[in-house]
């Protein structure tokens, strides 16, 4: 067993977090109410900087989701220059609950939005 002689390391670091910036897309709503029976539009608004890509897309997840990846219950791809998801009437749950909406960037490869999704009956 031989000893390291490397010394402990440590670092206080002071992060700052520019709170100025408009995000670059987002959705038109906060929370959304997703009635049994009809289909759930979502818009994404998206700032003057921003470009939406036929590969990205909005999943529907569960709110407690860490990995929109694997933790989708079903998706829709953005349509390509379109702003606009539909999700069908058939995909409801079925019951009330809260889900949430996650725009899901093919170019960052990380979700870029969320919002809430009450789903009632």
């Amino acid at each position: 067993f031989k000893q390291s002689d490397h010394k402990p390391v440590c670092a206080l670091l002071e992060v700052s977090v520019n709170t100025e910036l408009e995000p670059l897309l987002q959705f038109e709503t906060e929370i959304y109410t997703w009635k049994k029976g009809d289909s759930l539009t979502v818009k994404i608004i998206l700032n003057h900087q921003a470009a939406l890509s036929s590969w990205d897309w909005v999943g529907l997840v569960e709110t407690n989701w860490t990995d929109v990846n694997t933790s989708y219950l079903t998706y829709q791809y953005v349509p390509s220059g379109k702003d606009i998801v539909t999700f069908p009437w058939d995909y409801h749950p079925g019951g009330n609950k809260t889900l949430q909406i996650v725009l899901q960037s093919s170019r960052y490869s990380a979700p870029l939005a969320v919002a809430d999704v009450n789903c009632i009956v």
